[in-house]
């Protein structure tokens, strides 16, 4: 999100995988993992750059995997190995429960066409900030069958006079910015 407009979030990453035949918890909860783990890579590359990251908010639609983290009861081995990670890199105050109908990473499990997914408003920058403050678990069914994923957004402080680290204006199409982008990242 960016500090002048509280209000805008982009997609930064996202990654989508087929999924095993698991229960619907389990498959929630490796994605939590996945969300982790790539915090972790772009928090490692954005302090390489000299950008501190203010605070970071874990957006999980699933109350199966918000329940496990924030308990410390002894869960089966599968689950403890993966809250290990979890709990590795983050703390229990950055996850958050998000409804279902906004999680803009929900939207790669109800089959969209490439052409919906490019002009997705949803997909490239997720819900309003107020959108997702005002919404109330109470009012969601916080167990949707659908939702398999967690999403992620991080608030940075750019405020001061730094070089960017990469340069908009060296790229011919948007294509080959978000390709750089991907590699960047990656």
């Amino acid at each position: 999100a960016d500090m002048t407009n509280p209000d805008s979030l982009n997609l930064i990453r996202s990654k989508a995988r087929v999924s095993p035949a698991e229960t619907i918890p389990r498959l929630e909860l490796r994605a939590a993992v996945l969300a982790v783990l790539m915090y972790v890579n772009l928090i490692s590359l954005l302090q390489d750059n000299n950008i501190s990251v203010n605070m970071t908010t874990f957006f999980c639609d699933s109350m199966a995997v918000l329940g496990w983290v924030r308990s410390y009861k002894q869960c089966p081995t599968f689950v403890e190995n993966r809250l290990s990670i979890i709990r590795q890199y983050t703390k229990v105050d950055m996850w958050k429960y998000i409804p279902s109908k906004l999680n803009p990473t929900d939207i790669l499990s109800r089959g969209l066409t490439v052409n919906d997914l490019k002009c997705s408003k949803m997909w490239w920058h997720g819900p309003s900030v107020k959108q997702v403050l005002e919404s109330k678990s109470d009012d969601n069914d916080p167990l949707n069958a659908e939702s398999d994923t967690t999403c992620l957004f991080a608030q940075s402080d750019t405020s001061d006079d730094r070089e960017p680290i990469i340069d908009f204006t060296r790229f011919s199409s948007y294509t080959r910015l978000l390709n750089s982008c991907a590699c960047l990242l990656y």
